[in-house]
């Protein structure tokens, strides 16, 4: 317990160092039960919190204002580099994810180049054919018919050009090359 000598009023609050009405340094220990003032309350009770004067009045002790909570520089970095990093997973998902579904509903087989003897040349149409009816049996499968492929085939073509005027979300490309009596 503290007390002020000047106003003669004890304080339960070891924390505090000055009166909290007239700014006087606090004496370690209690009032010395002088005139006027009543018997030491235990802390906690409101009869604590009072001081009791000679004319009958309570008189609340001034209330020290808290000081609001701030935040220090280190949390703000911290929060901002959290929110540079969500922001940058948002638009990194809406930008490379937008409207990629991860499955192939459509496909063209684009005629096998020949890259070696052109005797073999039925044999890279008759890949082309062969895979095209294959992949035709798929119930969920979209494909383009030979008709409308062979028109590129010996030509240098675009793909991403090639599947719009198709109207396909996936192109098959290949080539057949003879090394001895492999193909």
């Amino acid at each position: 317990m503290k007390r002020c000598p000047e106003c003669r009023r004890d304080y339960y609050d070891d924390s505090l160092l000055y009166c909290l009405d007239d700014g006087s340094a606090l004496l370690e220990g209690p009032s010395s039960g002088e005139e006027g003032l009543g018997p030491a309350s235990p802390p906690g009770t409101a009869e604590a919190q009072t001081k009791i004067l000679g004319s009958g009045t309570a008189e609340r002790p001034k209330q020290v204002p808290e000081r609001p909570a701030t935040l220090s520089k280190r949390s703000w970095l911290i929060i901002a580099g959290l929110v540079f990093i969500t922001s940058l997973g948002i638009g990194g998902y809406l930008y490379y994810g937008r409207g990629v579904t991860g499955q192939i509903d459509s496909i063209a087989v684009m005629p096998f180049a020949n890259e070696g003897d052109p005797d073999t040349e039925y044999l890279s149409q008759g890949l082309t054919e062969s895979l095209i009816y294959r992949l035709s049996e798929i119930q969920s499968l979209k494909v383009s018919p030979s008709s409308s492929v062979l028109r590129y085939s010996r030509t240098n073509f675009d793909p991403v050009k090639v599947g719009q005027e198709l109207g396909v979300n996936a192109l098959v490309i290949g080539r057949i090359v003879q090394r001895g009596d492999d193909l």
